[in-house]
């Protein structure tokens, strides 16, 4: 049994290396039971299974139909958190992709069963009944569902330092990645009906938007004219150059940082940061940064801080705030701590160092310029 290959890969995409990893172990343990398979080709298809996890059993259903994802649940916790791929729905997939223990033509060579052309009879009316019943749902999608959420998600680049967004749309029933913003902003302009796979369409009016999203439909659809303009401007210049401008999220300056969190400010949400995902909370606090002043000798002190590692963390410059990133929270710093505990941990960073060794000459120095200031916030010991 084949499956396409970008549906695949955009559940993968959407798990995340942690949780493809993950899958691929339960794969290996044999964890995934397949309990029924309707196969048509690789465009066309559904599987149940259920997959053993650490803590408990868990059915899972993909279905796919047009080459498009039209349900993908489980019944796990990080399912129903995150309204993304599991590695449950993950591992359900690597099982039966390519396997020959599923091919359709292996189970054609079964011994013929009886009465097949009345069960073939019985099916072909029943797909016209599913179909008729799906036509129906796709329409009161269309005219009832006022409930569309828009669900973002952090995009943090390491090689340049870069803070982007993107967003998921959709209903609890099933949630879609926005791949063009532009589009979504032209749709929303013209109040247009718009179809994203087989599960979600409605006219794109502010009205059928969730109270709660509206906010952050208003930040969308403000960034999307902007990106709309730039690809403007560029078409000409970079014509020949082959250069385009990204419209699936929004990268976020100095200012956008600012706007983004006080849109999400105590909430927690996703972020993609080396290669995993990982929920964190956006709070209006510092950070636990401490350093301790220690004898090393009779002629030589340290300043050590309660950090491990530079990689730890990561400090982001706003308008009017400074940001501290971890892997749990991102912190909104307040304005003397950015002038004290920041810049005293930006010189351990900047010389790749946890420690700050000095003599005891220069003792004196630290008691009288850096200590009055940093201990107003902190204690050092």
């Amino acid at each position: 049994m084949y499956i396409n290959q970008n549906v695949a890969n955009e559940i993968y995409q959407e798990a995340g290396p942690d949780r493809l990893t993950r899958a691929n172990n339960y794969v290996r343990q044999k964890r995934v039971s397949i309990e029924n398979i309707y196969y048509e080709n690789s465009n066309n298809f559904s599987i149940t299974a259920e997959v053993e996890g650490h803590y408990d059993d868990y059915k899972v259903k993909v279905v796919v139909k047009n080459g498009e994802l039209e349900q993908s649940v489980c019944e796990c916790e990080d399912y129903h958190t995150h309204y993304a791929a599991c590695k449950h729905i993950v591992a359900t997939l690597l099982e039966v992709d390519g396997n020959p223990k599923y091919n359709e033509n292996q189970q054609g060579k079964k011994t013929r069963e009886k009465h097949t052309e009345f069960k073939d009879l019985i099916n072909t009316f029943y797909e016209d009944e599913m179909k008729l019943i799906n036509s129906l749902e796709q329409k009161q999608t269309r005219l009832l569902d006022t409930n569309i959420k828009l669900v973002p998600k952090l995009l943090f680049i390491n090689y340049n330092k870069e803070l982007k967004i993107e967003f998921k749309i959709g209903t609890n029933k099933q949630l879609y990645k926005l791949k063009d913003l532009i589009e979504f902003y032209e749709n929303m302009k013209k109040k247009v009906s718009y179809r994203y796979g087989n599960k979600l369409e409605f006219i794109h009016e502010e009205t059928y938007f969730e109270e709660g999203a509206k906010p952050i439909l208003e930040f969308i659809l403000k960034h999307a004219e902007m990106l709309q303009y730039m690809k403007h401007n560029m078409s000409n210049q970079y014509r020949y150059y082959g250069k385009t401008l990204n419209v699936s999220n929004i990268t976020l300056n100095s200012s956008g940082l600012d706007e983004v969190f006080d849109l999400l400010k105590g909430q927690e949400i996703l972020i993609e940061q080396s290669y995993c995902t990982n929920i964190i909370k956006l709070t209006e606090e510092n950070p636990d940064i401490k350093f301790k002043l220690e004898k090393i000798n009779e002629k030589e002190y340290s300043l050590k801080c309660n950090l491990n590692s530079h990689s730890d963390y990561e400090i982001l410059e706003g308008k009017q705030y400074t940001y501290f990133l971890t892997q749990e929270k991102l912190y909104r710093c307040k304005e003397n701590y950015q002038e004290t505990t920041l810049k005293i941990l930006e010189i351990f960073r900047r010389n790749y160092t946890t420690e700050i060794k000095f003599s005891k000459e220069e003792l004196s120095s630290f008691f009288s310029i850096i200590l009055p200031k940093a201990s107003r916030l902190y204690h050092i010991r």
